[in-house]
This record gives C-alpha cells, sequence and structure tokens, in this order.
C-alpha cells in the first residue's frame, strides 16, 4: 500500500497535519514514538490553550485524538521512525514495526528538552518541574525557583520571565559561559554567588 501521505510525529503540529490531509480526502498515517498528543500528555496542567480555561494535558490530547480521528486519520502511536528512503516519486519510511511507502512525508516530530538527569527529576515532570519558563513560569509565580539555564535564549527567557513575575530566583548555568551573566543584567540586577560546583555557576537575585 503507498500512502499520499505519512506524518511522522502525533504533536498537536501532526495531528492538525493530519486533520488538514484527511479534509483534503488524502490515505494518510500518522506515527508517533510516544502516546497520541507528543509531549502535552506529561503535562499535569495546561492554562493558556485558547478555548479552555483550564484542562490536564491528558484530556486535551483525548480532544486533538478525537478530532483526528473523526476525520479517519489512521494513527499509530509507539513507533519510532529510524529512517526515511527516497525512491525519487515515493519514499520509504523505515521502523521497527516494518516499512511505510508514500508520495509524501510531513515532519512534525517537534522537540525534546535536554534533562539535567537529576535524581527523581522524571517523576517530576509537570509536578513541579518544567521545561519552559515561557510556558509554566506562571504557574510559580510565588514561589522560590531554581533554574538550570544552558544558552543564551534559556537565560534571557528565565530572566524575563522571574522579572515579569518579580520572582526571587536561583538560577544555575550548565557551563562556565560568562554571557549568562550579561544577558540576566539586561533584565535585573544579579549578584554573583562565591559558589560553583562542578561545571554549574551559580547566581541569584539580588
Amino acid at each position: 500500500m503507498v500512502y499520499d501521505v505519512v506524518i511522522i510525529g502525533g504533536g498537536p503540529a501532526g495531528l492538525t497535519a493530519g486533520i488538514y490531509v484527511k479534509r483534503a480526502m488524502l490515505n494518510a498515517l500518522l506515527l508517533e514514538k510516544m502516546g497520541v498528543g507528543g509531549q502535552i500528555i506529561v503535562t499535569d496542567l495546561v492554562e493558556n490553550f485558547p478555548g479552555f480555561l483550564e484542562i490536564s494535558g491528558g484530556d486535551l490530547a483525548r480532544k486533538f485524538e478525537e478530532h483526528a480521528l473523526k476525520f479517519g486519520l489512521e494513527m499509530k502511536g509507539m513507533v519510532e521512525v529510524s529512517g526515511i528512503e527516497d525512491r525519487g516519486a515515493t519514499k520509504i519510511v523505515k521502523t521497527h514495526e516494518g516499512d511505510f511507502e508514500t508520495k509524501t512525508v510531513i515532519i512534525a516530530t517537534g522537540t525534546t528538552p535536554k534533562k539535567l538527569g537529576a535524581k527523581g527529576e522524571l517523576n517530576l515532570i509537570g509536578r513541579g518541574v518544567s521545561y519552559c519558563a515561557t510556558c509554566d513560569g506562571f504557574f510559580f509565580r510565588d514561589k522560590l525557583c531554581l533554574g538550570f539555564r544552558g544558552g543564551r535564549n534559556s537565560r534571557r527567557e528565565g530572566s524575563r520571565e522571574s522579572d515579569n513575575q518579580e520572582r526571587k530566583d536561583k538560577c544555575a548555568l550548565r557551563n562556565k559561559n560568562r554571557r549568562g551573566f550579561h544577558i540576566c543584567r539586561t533584565y535585573s540586577q544579579h549578584r554573583i554567588c562565591k559558589c560553583k560546583k562542578g561545571r554549574a555557576w551559580f547566581y541569584c537575585s539580588k
């Protein structure tokens, strides 16, 4: 069987693509290496999705799936793609469950946050451990938070969110890149703590 479209990734982007493809009366298959819904399924509470004042990530993922199923989108969860072979007019999408031939591939795999590797981290995802200051900072607006930041953007984002919500956060850098200190000072005044442990340099709000 040759599909018109194979979609790799079952998050909001992949499911939206699937809905549009099926409404165009094309034969489509969606592959997702986790459960359908993507990273939203491990989110405890969602408050910033239009149309829902408050909904759990699991419930929102089920609504995504129901919407796609309404149009007859074929979905396979727990299927990881290992490669794509280009044969010109068709492509072969390779997985551990076999190969799927298609005319078109839509890649909507999103991203996976870099884990810290701390004990108990995975058990607390969505319940105190977050990987997006913009998405989840509001939940911790009255809390003292510790943020581990690596690149320029994460430091800028975390510092801005702390200032907007008037939190006095502590931050640890994953490396000795001093650019992070300059970026954080762009949004608020910080003092650099003398302590350092391993490859993490610590600073905290005044």
